[in-house]
């Protein structure tokens, strides 16, 4: 797709009868630099064409993201790739609706919960290093932490029992230091112990979501490596997997990057979600990014550049049946089981106007990333892209991914 062309499309979609044309010829967008000639990137120089089969599902897609756009206003970066090979990917709506700067395939947005499972491949790094078991409590290398039988797995896969604050009404006195804005995860480290919080249940008892974990690992992070999350994600995640757009940002002084996405209501007046103290917790999100880093991690995970392939089989693994025989949840992943094939394993995302999908179906190498900067439930609701996909019902059922992050 042309410049020109993507940004007519950006401008006016609703207006277009030809949307389609617009953008499925040539998929032209290459990472910079040296990383596009790696021999052990070939998704990086992929081919500009596709074949016949890949431009009838990719009109099928086409028809499906100008419905959402139509219907529910989506304002959103999309990128669809099947058997490795980006197949669709398109654009639509605002990166800054005051500026009237237009999305980009470059914008960046942060992944809220979709943060997770690159939380996750930190933690699993690093036990692969020797650092630490996953059976070894989270006290033991944090001797003032006064839950002492919650291990990282149990942080890892939300079997913790502690609240989620964000959430819960016990967090009420968790607030910035006087004249401060934002907390940290320090803060809120040091908040447990000053006044533990009544948990749900004890460890590894049931399962119970709670961004509260993937805080505390944030935490595990930086004291097992050294670094700071920040930077351990930089160096071990974003530069080996040539994620070169994406980074952790915890407001800290921090100068927002030149193509970060402004977060909006639902509202049709592009309304600015307010600045919210928990911002400056990362590891349950705080990540950000855009469609082709999120497939780049992907493809990493997929090739073994970022976890040991026996690794991953194990953070696939379901360790919670929300649904039994259905739903379950593994290490820093949410998964659908349907019997083999049809296997799903994702990770929505929902923040302060945020609201992303990132599924992904590995016996086929199929990946739907939906990157959304004003909130749309009808983000997470990809019911019709499987369709699409497999011209065929959908592996995944209506309501069994929606409204989750």
């Amino acid at each position: 797709m042309t410049a020109n062309k993507t940004q007519l499309f950006r401008l006016i979609p609703l207006l277009l009868g030809g949307f389609l044309l617009l953008h499925l010829g040539a998929c032209t967008h290459a990472s910079a630099g040296k990383a596009a000639a790696d021999p052990r990137f070939p998704w990086e120089h992929r081919p500009t064409t596709l074949d016949s089969t890949e431009k009838k599902i990719a009109s099928r897609l086409d028809s499906v993201f100008y419905a959402k756009v139509k219907t529910t206003g989506l304002n959103a970066c999309m990128l669809v790739a099947r058997h490795g090979k980006i197949i669709y990917e398109n654009v639509n709506g605002w990166q800054n609706y005051d500026k009237k700067k237009l999305l980009t395939l470059h914008s960046t947005f942060q992944l809220a919960s979709s943060s997770k499972p690159i939380t996750a491949t930190a933690v699993l790094q690093l036990m692969e290093q020797g650092k630490f078991q996953l059976t070894d409590t989270f006290a033991h290398f944090f001797p003032d932490f006064p839950y002492k039988d919650i291990t990282i797995h149990d942080l890892l896969c939300h079997r913790t029992g502690l609240p989620d604050y964000t959430e819960s009404e016990e967090w009420n006195d968790f607030k910035p230091a006087a004249g401060g804005k934002y907390v940290s995860n320090q803060d809120l480290f040091n908040f447990l112990v000053k006044s533990p919080i009544k948990r749900f249940s004890p460890a590894n008892r049931a399962f119970d979501y709670s961004n509260t974990n993937y805080a505390l690992l944030a935490l595990l992070v930086e004291k097992m490596s050294g670094q700071t999350f920040r930077d351990y994600l930089h160096d071990h995640i974003f530069v080996p997997a040539h994620m070169d757009e994406s980074y952790v940002c915890n407001r800290y002084g921090d100068t927002i990057h030149a193509n970060e996405t402004v977060s909006y209501f639902a509202y049709a007046d592009f309304q600015r979600t307010p600045e919210l103290p928990a911002d400056g917790i990362v590891g349950d999100k705080g990540t950000f990014s855009t469609v082709e880093d999120m497939y780049k991690f992907d493809r990493a995970l997929a090739n073994g550049i970022l976890l040991k392939k026996e690794t991953l089989a194990m953070a696939y693994t379901g360790t919670s049946n929300e649904l039994p025989g259905r739903k379950n949840y593994g290490l820093g992943w949410r998964l659908i089981r349907n019997n083999g094939f049809d296997d799903v394993v994702y990770h929505n995302g929902w923040w302060r106007g945020y609201t992303n999908t990132f599924c992904r179906r590995p016996s086929d190498d199929i990946v739907i990333i939906i990157l959304c900067n004003k909130y749309n439930r009808g983000a997470w609701d990809i019911t019709a892209v499987w369709s699409a996909l497999d011209r065929q019902t959908a592996t995944v059922k209506n309501g069994d991914v929606k409204g989750e992050r």
